[in-house]
């Protein structure tokens, strides 16, 4: 992430006395009800004295789980009478990296410059994260970062990664050891180590994925997956769908950890006995233990040939018709003329019988119904 406003290390040395005299800090909130925003940033001046000259800059790193092609672009609001200039619409991630999307919030209150009294908190940026069609995206968790004078996980060492919270008070950058604070409204707030990381909600997150995996074992999907870390956990919805958008829940594995809390490694597995003709789509949902819920990313695999319907004997000269395919809902079976003859069927888990004494010689369609789609199929009787 590039470094605004103060590039030149003499200029820094000038500043730091400056620096612990003002104490200003942030922290996350959520935002109210009804707000077109999800998080704001809350200023406030700990420094036990009023701030007579006007805050007229602030700049801050945020970050989000990696979303990939669907990384969500940044928009700001001024509140409380501010009003930001500068980069406050569309901003995209400036660096995507070690599972984290990292934006960097610099914006001017040159227009609308203001004093803090001691100890005063003052709500000061609504954060709203947008998708690639404009509407509000959600976003699960959201966290304030801050590398002083260290860099991004996996970023080039270099003065321009850099990325540190700091506010402008008439003129001269101000930055504290404890950067962040604690609030009511906060949560994880660590002041120790780099980088320094306060989340919002479900931060930190209930789980850290590890890895999640889907493959064919025969006739079955086995679907395995770890987490390195777990909090307040009940366990794992495992969910199923057709076309990559209506999920429906097969199954449920409980949490390994202890009362749902872990910070070593755990490994799951979960066999679905019956998957769908065609591309399975699955996911995991992650239950807390107060009913939130998180998800995994998405994996599939292909069933064809293996689920095929079968139908025999076929031409059938007897009185009965055997039909065998995986996941059948329904059987149905119509003349020449698309009228239905009534034939009882007597399902089964896979192989399913059809009484054919009732109808007479000649051509019909075999109509069956699975969990994806529909057949038609040719069946000929023949008494």
């Amino acid at each position: 992430m590039k470094k605004i406003f103060l590039s030149i290390a003499a200029f820094l040395l000038v500043q730091v006395s400056l620096f612990a005299q003002s104490n200003v800090q942030a922290t996350l909130t959520p935002a109210a009800s009804g707000q077109n925003y999800q998080t704001v940033i809350r200023l406030k001046n700990s420094s036990g004295a009023a701030i007579s000259g006007n805050i007229s800059s602030f700049t801050v790193g945020i970050r989000i789980q990696d979303q990939g092609a669907n990384n969500p672009t940044l928009t700001i609001s001024g509140l409380n009478a501010t009003t930001p200039s500068g980069p406050i619409t569309n901003i995209a991630p400036s660096v995507v990296n070690g599972g984290y999307a990292y934006y960097l919030v610099a914006p001017n209150f040159s227009n609308s410059p203001f004093p803090m009294t001691a100890g005063q908190e003052k709500d000061l940026l609504g954060l709203a994260f947008r998708g690639s069609n404009g509407t509000t995206a959600v976003i699960p968790s959201v966290e304030m970062i801050s590398f002083l004078g260290g860099n991004p996980p996996g970023t080039p060492a270099l003065p321009n990664y850099q990325m540190e919270y700091y506010v402008f008070i008439g003129g001269d950058r101000t930055e504290t050891a404890s950067t962040f604070y604690a609030s009511a409204n906060s949560v994880g707030l660590s002041n120790a180590g780099n980088p320094k990381v306060v989340g919002l909600n479900s931060v930190p997150l209930p789980i850290t994925w590890l890895s999640f995996t889907a493959d064919k074992a025969g006739d079955k999907a086995m679907l395995n997956w770890a987490t390195a870390t777990e909090r307040g956990n009940t366990g794992f919805d495992v969910e199923r769908s057709a076309d990559g958008k209506t999920f429906t829940k097969i199954g449920f594995v409980s949490t390994q950890a202890n009362e749902g809390n872990s910070t070593e490694k755990l490994a799951y597995s979960f066999i679905d006995s019956k998957p769908l003709n065609g591309v399975n789509h699955y996911r995991l949902k992650q239950i807390d233990i107060d009913g939130k819920s998180s998800l995994s990313e998405v994996k599939a695999v292909a069933f064809t040939a293996a689920t095929a319907i079968e139908v025999y004997p076929n031409p059938v000269n007897g009185a009965m018709v055997r039909v065998k395919g995986n996941n059948i809902k329904n059987i149905s079976v119509f003349n020449i003329n698309g009228q239905q003859a009534t034939v009882p069927v007597q399902y089964g888990a896979l192989e399913n019988e059809l009484q054919l004494s009732g109808l007479a010689s000649g051509n019909y369609v075999l109509r069956v119904a699975t969990e994806s789609g529909v057949q038609h199929l040719k069946l000929v009787v023949q008494h």
